[in-house]
């Protein structure tokens, strides 16, 4: 990256931005190029001090800028090492400084409320900032990804953003459950039911959940506010190397769902799938060792095209009542 990029006042694209810790290379750079509009990456964010120096990016004013990904390079993955004494509080001293240092940074960060897409990859904080908790002006995200937040214990609240369509956790390994307050505010979005009650819509328009790689994931709440609906639209959902987790959502939400895919998971058992008897086509579960059966309505799934089914070494038996149809790729 040249430094003093800011000189190139009229510049509208620029794919990533590499922070430097010399002059010119600061992320004030980036504040001063008004006119930028599309995606950016802004990379090595460990190298900005603080909020206040995240604020002059100036992100809150760059508002034709849609797509946005920030990236803190991460050297420490929460890998076991063998250390005397006095390295180990040293060690535990710069990851709580890191994690502090980084909630203050990602706090300065705050984008303008016309942004489509928003990743944030290898954040080292504990706690998100309150923007990204809440998301409460980001209305427009169609697309949010948070991958490798290895300190991170909690999911934002996610579920009233009305326009969201793909949303993928990856890596937020001190994560052991997904609460309801992932469900998001108790003002989404809402319907009319047809005998004149309002229902509260969670996730409107999601049509793809990725949850991969959360090795202390053992729980899944369910939405159990009464006159609410979840995931209406939600078409894939994929739960991969969630060694702990023992529950999933139950599909008497999952209408729409075309895809299913578990991998590597501690489920006993899959939920009764007869609210996506309609749709579901494509499901894959493999490596899932505490599998014993499978729902008893599996042969009534008429739109089921494919069914794969490996490395569950506990299964003992697949229900497929005679006279059913709809398994046409078995």
């Amino acid at each position: 990256m040249p430094p003093h990029i800011r000189r190139l006042s009229c510049l509208q694209t620029l794919q990533f931005f590499n922070v430097g810790d010399k002059e010119g290379c600061r992320i004030e750079e980036l504040g001063h190029l008004k006119n930028l509009k599309g995606k950016i990456e802004i990379r090595n964010l460990q190298l900005v001090n603080n909020e206040a120096e995240a604020k002059k990016a100036n992100l809150d004013e760059k508002t034709n800028i849609i797509e946005l990904k920030f990236c803190w390079r991460n050297t420490n993955k929460g890998n076991t090492t063998y250390e005397s004494v006095s390295e180990s509080d040293t060690r535990n001293i710069n990851v709580f400084e890191s994690n502090i240092h980084d909630e203050s940074v990602l706090k300065g960060l705050q984008p303008h409320p016309n942004l489509r897409s928003i990743a944030i990859e290898g954040f080292r904080g504990k706690n998100f900032p309150l923007w990204t908790m809440e998301m409460l002006k980001l209305d427009k995200l169609i697309s949010i990804e948070l991958r490798n937040c290895y300190n991170c214990e909690k999911i934002p609240m996610l579920g009233h953003l009305p326009l969201l369509k793909y949303l993928k956790l990856e890596g937020l390994t001190k994560v052991t459950s997904i609460e309801l307050s992932f469900y998001g505010a108790s003002d989404s979005s809402s319907t009319s039911r047809n005998d004149g009650q309002e229902t509260r819509v969670s996730f409107p328009s999601l049509k793809s959940l990725i949850i991969q790689n959360m090795r202390n994931l053992t729980e899944w709440a369910e939405a159990q506010m009464s006159g609410v609906q979840v995931f209406p639209c939600l078409e894939i959902l994929e739960i991969m190397s969630c060694g702990k987790l023992t529950n999933i959502i139950s599909s008497s939400n999952l209408t729409s769902l075309v895809r299913l895919k578990i991998f590597e998971c501690k489920l006993a058992y899959i939920p009764q799938l007869r609210g996506c008897g309609a749709s579901l086509k494509w499901m894959a579960i493999s490596n899932c060792d505490e599998l014993r059966e499978l729902p008893d309505g599996l042969g009534s799934l008429g739109s089921l095209e494919t069914l794969r089914i490996t490395g569950c070494k506990n299964l003992q038996s697949i229900p497929y009542p005679s006279g059913q149809k709809g398994l046409s790729s078995l």
